[in-house]
C-alpha cells in the first residue's frame, strides 16, 4: 500500500491560530502566500498576525491571477520567492488552490520523493479548461 501525505487545510474563525504549529511540523521558516485578490485581502491580516513573533518570514505575497492556467502556474513556479520558500500558503477558492498545488508539484520541493506523482500517473485534462491554456 502507498501512503501519500496531503496538504494541510484550515477553515473557520480561528484557522490562523493553527498556522504556526502547522508550519513548525514542516520546519518551515520561509513562506510565500499566493491567492486570489479578495481572498488575500481577507486572509493576509490574519496570517500576518498569526506569524508575528515567530521565526517565519513571508518572502512574497502574490495574486495568482483569475484562472488556473499554465501561464499562472508558471508565474508561481518561476518566482524566486516561491522557489526559495519552505511552504507555499494558498488562499482562496478552487482555482487558486489548484494553481498553487500544481506549482508545488512542479517545483518538487514540498514533497518527499515517494509522494511525487508523475503527470502520467495522474492527469486531469479538465484542470485547465479555459481559453488561456
Amino acid at each position: 500500500m502507498r501512503t501519500i501525505g496531503m496538504s494541510d487545510y484550515t477553515v473557520g474563525e480561528d484557522c490562523f491560530d493553527e498556522l504556526p504549529a502547522a508550519l513548525a511540523e514542516y520546519g518551515a521558516n520561509k513562506v510565500a502566500i499566493i491567492g486570489g485578490k479578495r481572498a488575500l485581502a481577507a486572509a493576509l491580516p490574519g496570517i500576518e498576525a498569526a506569524l508575528a513573533g515567530t521565526d517565519v518570514e513571508i518572502l512574497e505575497t502574490r495574486v495568482y491571477g483569475t484562472n488556473s492556467t499554465r501561464a499562472n502556474i508558471a508565474k508561481v513556479v518561476n518566482s524566486p520567492a516561491c522557489q526559495e520558500a519552505d511552504v507555499l500558503i494558498a488562499c482562496g477558492g478552487g482555482k487558486a488552490l489548484d494553481t498553487v498545488k500544481t506549482a508545488a508539484i512542479e517545483l518538487k520541493r514540498f514533497f518527499r520523493d515517494e509522494e511525487i506523482i508523475e503527470w502520467e500517473q495522474c492527469y486531469h485534462p479538465f484542470l485547465y479548461a479555459n481559453d488561456e491554456f
